[in-house]
């Protein structure tokens, strides 16, 4: 059986299409390809409709079997690597759209230098990261309850204040108390996202128990892009480094969220991966450089 038509199949089943997925090939090239391998196991393994795919039940258990295949595959070539002195192979990373990507940005053109022969896939994850399934490697986030078998190197700890653009200041006004931000745009986190849930206290700062919190104007998952935008008054990390290069005015400072712990999380599996400790202790390293070189806001 061809193991690279294999690994077609499993990009177009997890995309549902022939024309979505992650493959530099167009759909009628992997169309064939599937065809071929529906001929090769005498089985259909895609129900296909003018829009989308759905697998047959062969097709799931297919894909399944072909997940299982590729993961330990992809396992066995990054343990290979890391028994090697110099770090190498792909390394997956996940984080939160917005404050996750802009704090590995901050740090990724030096960590690439350092290891030339790691590849980086880094994604936005609006979501808990999935490790059971071979998905990701390391996850920026806060800690995640209730797993033993992941490992947690702290971060950084960052404060969360209210801020909004001297745009929106201008057209709107300051606030002055907590009261006034009845009458502003507020921007809210995704509200579904629990681990972040905490980015809405300014919908409920300055309410009664027995009130209802405010309704935000505008949710996004990228606060410090809408903030920038003059878009209206969101929670933000005073030490975000885009923030902290910025000119955005802190409303209410002498009102202040919860603060948020960010953690390298990573399979306990992979705690000795020269891929994964690379990675972990360069981000530590250039976040705490980066903090410590910059004035910080209440500092």
């Amino acid at each position: 059986m061809n193991l690279d038509r294999l690994r077609l199949f499993y990009y177009a089943a997890k995309a549902r299409s022939f024309t979505h997925t992650e493959l530099n090939m167009s759909s009628s090239a992997l169309s064939r390809q599937i065809s071929t391998l529906e001929h090769e196991l005498k089985v259909q393994v895609f129900h296909r409709y003018p829009r989308h795919l759905e697998l047959t039940d062969k097709g799931q258990i297919l894909f399944e079997v072909v997940r299982k295949i590729l993961v330990d595959l992809e396992t066995m070539e990054n343990r290979l690597g890391d028994m090697d002195e110099e770090p190498s192979g792909t390394l997956k990373v996940m984080s939160p759209a917005g404050w996750g990507s802009n704090l590995m940005l901050q740090f990724i053109p030096y960590y690439l230098k350092k290891y030339p022969k790691i590849r980086l896939n880094i994604k936005s994850i609006d979501g808990i990261p999935n490790f059971r399934e071979g998905d990701v490697d390391i996850a920026i986030f806060p800690f995640i309850p209730d797993n033993a078998n992941l490992k947690h190197k702290h971060l950084q700890k960052f404060r969360i204040k209210l801020y909004a653009s001297p745009e929106y200041i201008e057209e709107y006004g300051l606030p002055e108390t907590p009261k006034d931000l009845d009458h502003h745009r507020l921007i809210s986190y995704d509200p579904d996202f629990y681990p972040f849930k905490f980015l809405d206290w300014h919908l409920s700062l300055g309410k009664g128990v027995d009130e209802d919190p405010r309704e935000a104007y505008l949710i996004v998952n990228n606060l410090y892009s809408a903030v920038s935008q003059g878009l209206g008054i969101a929670s933000l990390m005073v030490e975000n480094p885009y923030r902290m290069q910025s000119n955005l005015v802190n409303i209410l400072p002498d009102y202040e969220g919860q603060s948020m712990d960010i953690y390298c999380i990573y399979p306990e599996h992979l705690e000795h991966s020269t891929r994964v400790t690379s990675f972990v202790n360069t981000l530590k390293e250039k976040a705490n450089q980066l903090f410590d070189s910059m004035e910080i806001e209440g500092e």
